[in-house]
């Protein structure tokens, strides 16, 4: 198991420009075989490391573990961190104790990295872990993503020089060099999803095919190499569409030129980087892809803090803070007249001339001010007289914009659109006297 250790740090570079090691030490067979390997082979490595212990106090046995832990350390001179939990009585509501658990501890392993400058972590993750997250996985239903397993290295220096040791090798180990260590009796109970994977689901396998094991890290190590592939593609890919995105506005076309399976992984890893770090469920993505592909431009999708809707030739990004709910009805005065979260509509008295007579009307107050109704209609000079939904539709109005487009009216008749100018019916002649309209958007 020792050669399998030192192949897979020398093969994967697990401790490249490592200034230090934080070791996370269990008690169990597999931390204490890390412990034995990093102490045996202290000349090897020449990298200096931390034992960092969390007790999680949900077992009776955890004072023990962690009082010969720590003996076991001072004996050897060896620093140690230990951490006492309160899982249950700090667990925050809708969370598993198992989610809630992992969270504390790599809290804890992160912060005892930076406490002393080190750059890298190491778990005791086994062979056998990497099989069942794979068909935990695959159970709860996953990508290629999802059969990697366990990643044998991370980008923040998470690294598993056990990976390739198997359950079996790992107590064979203990046994040959007399490593004492605890056993979690939980582990023995089918409590968790993980545990019935390993104590009921994969025996039965392995009675069809007893290297099920091996052929797990054989699709494992094959998965991570076509979704290493793959993410760089993305990269790729996420560059020609940051070119192409204006105000936050994703261009169809680029979208339908996409084969599915990258399709499906540029929206994802899109809304990660810019939306600020949204994890999109498969439904989600599902959601989106269903914009792009269809001509729905009604549908719309909430996402915490945005709304992604499908314009005419675009994805739509959109704040929800700045989505309007329409125009009240308000009666306009001379001067400045606010309209809320969407802006503000100006009127003057001026002198018509060929620069503004397109926003001036020939009407008489009351004027009012709001949002588009049904059966709304105008003609506008030079062409026909429309309703303004066949008018904003001609026009590939954004459908997030019609309702927040101010109407004015005098009596039951339109006489300016913002946007559009006046009717032609209201439109003075140059050189007259009339009110101007001007609308300012926030």
């Amino acid at each position: 198991m020792k050669e399998k250790i030192i192949d897979n740090i020398r093969e994967n570079g697990l401790l490249e420009n490592c200034r230090g090691l934080v070791l996370c030490i269990s008690g169990g067979s597999d931390s204490m075989s890390l412990l034995h390997f990093f102490l045996e082979n202290k000349g090897l490595y020449g990298i200096p490391f931390v034992v960092a212990h969390v007790n999680h106090g949900l077992r009776a046995e955890s004072e023990d573990e962690e009082k010969y832990l720590k003996e076991f350390c001072d004996t050897r001179k060896v620093p140690i961190e230990i951490l006492h939990a309160d899982i249950s009585g700090t667990k925050p509501k809708g969370k598993s104790t198992e989610e809630y658990a992992r969270e504390v501890r790599y809290d804890f392993f992160n912060n005892i990295r930076d406490k002393y400058g080190y750059t890298h972590i190491a778990t005791a993750h086994n062979a056998d872990d990497n099989t069942e997250t794979m068909l935990l996985n695959i159970i709860r239903g996953c990508g290629i993503g999802g059969l990697c397993g366990i990643p044998v290295k991370r980008k923040d220096g998470i690294i598993r020089p056990l990976l390739r040791c198997s359950k079996k090798e790992i107590y064979e180990y203990c046994k040959k060099n007399d490593i004492v260590f605890f056993t979690d009796k939980t582990n023995f109970e089918n409590v968790y999803t993980r545990n019935i994977i390993r104590n009921e689901i994969i025996p039965v396998i392995e009675k069809i095919n007893p290297s099920f094991n091996d052929s797990a890290a054989r699709l494992s190590a094959s998965a991570s190499t076509d979704d290493e592939f793959l993410e760089k593609l993305i990269d790729v890919e996420m560059e020609k569409l940051s070119s192409l995105t204006q105000n936050s506005e994703l261009p169809l076309s680029y979208f339908r030129e996409l084969h599915e399976s990258l399709l499906f992984r540029v929206i994802r890893r899109y809304f990660f980087v810019n939306s600020p770090k949204i994890v999109l469920t498969k439904k989600q993505t599902d959601d989106i892809i269903y914009l792009i592909k269809n001509s729905d431009i009604s549908k719309r999708i909430v996402l915490g803090n945005i709304e992604i809707r499908r314009g005419y030739d675009s994805l739509r990004i959109i704040p929800s803070d700045t989505v309007s709910g329409g125009i009240y009805p308000a009666e306009l005065l001379l001067g400045e007249n606010p309209l809320g979260k969407i802006g503000r509509i100006i009127l003057s008295e001026v002198t018509v001339s060929a620069e503004n007579r397109k926003n001036c009307i020939m009407a008489v107050f009351p004027l009012v001010v709001r949002s588009r109704q049904t059966g709304d209609r105008i003609k506008l000079p030079n062409r026909p007289e429309k309703t303004l939904k066949k008018l904003f539709i001609d026009d590939k109005i954004p459908l997030e914009l019609r309702d927040s487009t101010p109407v004015v009216t005098c009596g039951d008749e339109v006489v300016w659109v913002s946007g559009y100018g006046s009717a032609e019916k209201f439109r003075p002649e140059t050189g007259s006297k009339a009110i101007c309209l001007e609308f300012e958007p926030f």
